[in-house]
């Protein structure tokens, strides 16, 4: 039984350490965990690590390869590994790491921490089936934002209570001394996955109905609406003004060489590229969809936009070229805003007194 001096272990379960937001999120969680309180294991299901080098080095990332569409096995294989760990606490991430984690760890009757880190709009029958039906599984939910709480209780009906931990960013990197003076070209950014839901098509549409101005485009992350992008970009000639780079660590790099952050997404549960981007002093232009109407206060801290209207957001990109100064206090809100209330810290902090509560609930005689 867990004594109150030993350190807990906590066990991440999570389908890769791949470039995306929970992925990002749950290197940012381990390396920040109280060293003294916490000790960390990753256990990844697929060969695919880009984000690995990140960890700190007393964090240990152990691969039980997930085999195919079913991988039978793959339940008892988590299982030996749990047991080898000796994990006292199992936190679960994405399908892969809700679904075969989850259920080795009720095996095994470890307490179970389930973090949903977005809005699944996507997402097939089947697959909302399973995790209906798994939802009494985790021990305690937790979500980034008060829009993915929401469809926790109403798509996968969990009754349990959710704790809303807003996903939080290292302000000491990212909170850096960038001048913006917004001129020409105008550099603009896309960061992220290049998927149906971020909706980068209703940008390029509208920057196509600008292209008098002088502006630039990074696009800059990998998907499956590769070709299309740039299918979209041949076809109207701008591939002088537009360029694609793949999928990077260096986000920090990539925003600092830019101005002004464009997200169209369709739905988001939070974002935390516009959270970075506010820390580091671009101007954030997104959609007015519920994950990001909790990070940015329209015409205060950023611009949101209709979702979807491509006239929308030619008009408010064509108001950002034309009063270029004006968007200064814009941005130095929006920076303000990232300081105050982004805190990486504070989310770990959190994270902390949830495992603490935890376990404690699962084993009273650890309460002093």
């Amino acid at each position: 039984m867990k004594n109150l001096l030993s350190k807990i272990h906590i066990v991440h379960i999570i389908p890769t350490l791949n470039f995306g937001g929970a992925e990002r999120f749950v290197v940012d969680l381990v390396n920040n965990l109280d060293k003294d309180k916490f000790i960390v294991s990753i256990i990844v299901l697929k060969n695919e690590m880009p984000l690995r080098e990140q960890l700190n080095s007393d964090v240990k990332v152990y691969l039980v390869e997930k085999k195919g569409k079913l991988s039978l096995d793959l339940i008892g294989k988590i299982e030996k590994k749990l047991k080898e760990l000796k994990a006292d606490i199992v936190h679960t991430h994405l399908f892969g790491g809700d679904v075969w984690g989850r259920i080795a760890a009720k095996k095994l009757t470890l307490p179970i921490v389930t973090t949903e880190h977005n809005i699944n709009f996507q997402e097939g029958f089947l697959k909302q089936q399973i995790k209906k039906y798994l939802c009494n599984y985790s021990d305690i939910y937790t979500a980034p934002s008060k829009a993915v709480s929401d469809y926790l209780k109403n798509v996968y009906q969990v009754k349990k209570n959710i704790k809303v931990i807003r996903h939080g960013i290292d302000l000491s990197k990212f909170f850096v001394d960038k001048k913006v003076n917004l001129k020409k070209p105008y550099k603009l950014l896309m960061l992220g996955r290049l998927t149906k839901q971020k909706g980068q098509q209703i940008a390029i549409k509208a920057l196509i109905n600008l292209r008098e101005y002088d502006w630039r485009l990074e696009i800059v992350g990998s998907g499956e609406e590769e070709k299309n992008l740039k299918d979209l970009v041949n076809k109207n000639n701008l591939t002088d003004k537009i360029i694609f780079y793949p999928a990077t660590k260096n986000v920090l790099e990539v925003l600092q060489r830019n101005d002004i952050l464009l997200m169209p997404s369709l739905w988001e549960g939070l974002g935390i590229v516009a959270m970075e981007a506010m820390g580091t002093g671009l101007l954030v232009v997104a959609s007015r969809v519920d994950g990001l109407k909790e990070l940015i206060e329209d015409n205060k801290t950023g611009y949101l936009v209709e979702v979807g209207e491509i006239k929308s957001w030619t008009e408010k990109i064509k108001e950002i070229f034309e009063q270029p100064a004006e968007m200064q206090k814009i941005i130095m809100a929006g920076k303000n805003y990232a300081q105050k209330n982004f805190s990486l810290l504070e989310m770990v902090k959190s994270y902390e007194k949830v495992y603490n509560e935890l376990l404690i609930s699962k084993f009273p005689s650890m309460r002093k």
